[in-house]
């Protein structure tokens, strides 16, 4: 969790300084207040505003918070200003031929970003950073020889936090694939969130049996997995350190 700073106010009336502090998950941010009781000590946390959106997240770039009472009610009231970033995505990439390779492409969603002239004899290599909007994105590397013949690797991938809500029970939240969709390019975008107790282990992604991806520093996961046309059948795992672990399971087919 992201936190911000943390302001004072006396906002249950108790002659007692409370505090605020705004913390961010990866789906929303809530502002919270803990009572204090005037003894160095503070009652339990109530969270008294979340934002509603799925992926509003911006407690990490909470600049300032004031306290006042804005609307004249004898209440204190919290005004908070919030900074936005838009991430920047790093893109490497090598490629060999028997030919002689000119240059390297970068598209993302159909767009060309990037071409470069790292290239000698049957080498090239790609490397270039860009600013990109949150959310999922297609993108294709092409390698190009001087016959302007073409290689090419598409892969998705997801810029900022994941919008897949966690279960409101323990379990595992797969939000893309759809159960009985049709995905609709290939790489496969796998994304989930699971809900657990304890402390996180690993999440696994299993495609037909075979696992796939790993993931172990957070409870949601986003994978781009290269999968031959057909039906699949994908099963997300979430484990904790003592073992126990939470399942769910969709199939999708490829195209």
């Amino acid at each position: 969790m992201a936190a911000s700073p943390l302001v004072a106010a006396d906002f249950n009336h108790d002659g007692h300084l409370d505090l605020v502090i705004v913390g961010s998950n990866s789906t929303n941010t809530t502002v919270y207040v803990l009572p204090g009781n005037g003894t160095g000590s503070f009652g339990a946390v109530q969270p008294v505003f979340t934002t509603s959106t799925a992926g509003s997240v911006w407690g990490s770039a909470v600049h300032n918070m004031v306290i006042g009472d804005f609307d004249g009610d004898a209440n204190a009231d919290i005004a908070l200003t919030a900074g936005s970033s838009t991430p920047t995505v790093n893109f490497n990439a090598t490629a060999h031929s028997w030919g002689q390779l000119r240059k390297m492409e970068l598209w993302v969603d159909g767009k060309k970003l990037a071409e470069q002239f790292h290239a000698w004899e049957g080498n090239a290599y790609f490397n270039y950073a860009s600013t990109l909007a949150s959310g999922t994105h297609k993108g294709t590397i092409y390698a190009a020889d001087v016959d302007n013949s073409l290689k090419r690797f598409d892969f998705n991938f997801t810029v900022g936090a994941p919008s897949c809500s966690a279960p409101s029970s323990y379990g595992v939240h797969i939000c893309a694939p759809a159960n009985g969709s049709t995905t609709s390019y290939n790489p496969v975008l796998v994304s989930a969130t699971s809900k657990i107790s304890g402390t996180l282990a690993r999440m696994e992604v299993w495609v037909d049996g075979a696992k796939k991806y790993t993931e172990t520093n957070s409870t949601s996961l986003a994978a781009s997995l290269n999968l031959n046309a057909g039906s699949h059948q994908f099963t997300v795992y979430a484990v904790n350190t003592s073992g126990t672990a939470w399942k769910s399971t969709v199939t999708a087919t490829v195209p």
